[in-house]
């Protein structure tokens, strides 16, 4: 305990130098168990607070992923954009996902892509992306997109910006002395 007491005296001391407050009802003390983003922190070690996965277990997606799609990408028929999605995703959150200890679900509303690991003909883009998948220790499962409505809204966002096919001068009005049309 005594520790204890010196390590929060340092933070506390630590926050007053770079004047960092906290707000005293917001924080709590010598306390033996901590409930923090879905786990409990205690003596013993971290586990998953129960009363967040509830009883019998449900499913609780906990990430999406979303970017445009760059020329090349655009091109890709609706299978391999879907695999392209699971990729992405995968790069994104490799850094909680490569080496779990428990295997990971996928969600997809594009049913070919259950299929992916038995496939026995693959094209150069698959064949480096299933590659890639055996870092993790996944399934991938369908989902009709009914039944997917928050990821399947998030598919569906599309780019504000204006494709105009127009030619842009390159240089300022004011430099041209006879433009010739």
């Amino acid at each position: 305990m005594a520790d204890h007491r010196r390590h929060v005296a340092e933070v506390l001391q630590r926050l007053r130098d770079y004047r960092l407050f906290l707000k005293a009802e917001k924080c709590a003390f010598h306390q033996s168990l901590v409930q923090f983003l879905g786990y409990i922190i205690d003596h013993s070690g971290v586990r998953m607070d129960e009363r967040k996965q509830g009883n019998p277990r449900k499913l609780h997606p906990c990430a999406f992923f979303s970017r445009k799609l760059s020329p090349a990408e655009v091109d890709y028929d609706i299978g391999n954009r879907e695999l392209l999605a699971i990729k992405l995703t995968l790069e994104e959150w490799r850094h909680w996902l490569e080496g779990a200890k428990h295997p990971f679900m996928v969600l997809t509303d594009h049913k070919n892509l259950e299929y992916l690991r038995v496939a026995k003909r693959l094209n150069p883009h698959q064949a480096r992306w299933a590659l890639f998948f055996t870092r993790f220790d996944f399934t991938i499962s369908y989902r009709p997109g009914s039944k997917n409505i928050k990821a399947d809204a998030l598919s569906r966002i599309h780019s504000l910006e204006e494709n105009t096919d127009d030619p842009e001068p390159i240089l300022p009005e004011k430099l041209f002395v006879s433009p010739i049309s």
